[in-house]
């Protein structure tokens, strides 16, 4: 099982929860250029909060095989990777997240099907663009692993577009991951510090 050495506060999955939180509420901001560090750092955060709520699930053996069971996969294949793909499965939002984390993180992503090349642009003012036009100085592209997409400020406010379809303001994906997360994690009473323990 790993520590956290690197996280300052941050040691366990509820403390990373906060983060999410926290980073939700400065997502609201209005200064466009803060914004858009404000969307990347929710991504990121939802996005890795996986491996903080996997972590946490090694700390506590019996809290894990009662997530396995409410699940429905068997105690002995519920493995990090079949977490991940219920994750990814069971909050569309988080696909959202982890195009953002990874086109942030890697400048340049494709994902493992190299779906399409994919180029960012942000333009350095209100964009008065309308809604569903595209246009080189006014969009941010953002690759998913199996689905071509795009992530678009529109008159100041940020949109994904999946598949040619383009959402409302990506804040309100955002809530509907923050709010996944709320649910699983204590729903689940996932916490390796106060959580429920076994076999010492």
């Amino acid at each position: 099982m790993k520590e956290p050495k690197q996280s300052f506060d941050i040691d366990g999955c509820r403390t990373m929860y906060r983060k999410l939180e926290h980073e939700f509420g400065l997502c609201r901001s209005n200064d466009r250029e803060h914004l858009s560090g404000h969307l990347v750092n929710f991504a990121m955060t939802a996005y890795h909060l996986i491996e903080w709520v996997w972590e946490d699930l090694e700390h506590q053996p019996a809290t894990k095989n009662k997530v396995a069971a409410a699940l429905g996969i068997p105690t002995n294949q519920f493995t990090k990777n079949a977490f991940v793909v219920h994750v990814m499965h069971a909050c569309p939002g988080m696909e959202v997240c982890q195009a953002i984390a990874n086109g942030t993180k890697h400048v340049e992503y494709d994902g493992p099907r190299k779906v399409r090349q994919v180029e960012t642009f942000v333009s350095s003012g209100p964009s008065h663009i309308e809604a569903g036009v595209t246009d080189a100085e006014n969009v941010v592209l953002i690759p998913r692993a199996t689905t071509p997409m795009e992530m678009t400020v529109f008159s100041g406010t940020p949109k994904v577009i999946v598949d040619g379809v383009k959402s409302g303001d990506v804040r309100e994906i955002f809530d509907q991951v923050l709010q996944w997360w709320t649910d699983f994690i204590y729903g689940h009473n996932i916490d390796r510090f106060n959580g429920p323990h076994s076999g010492g």
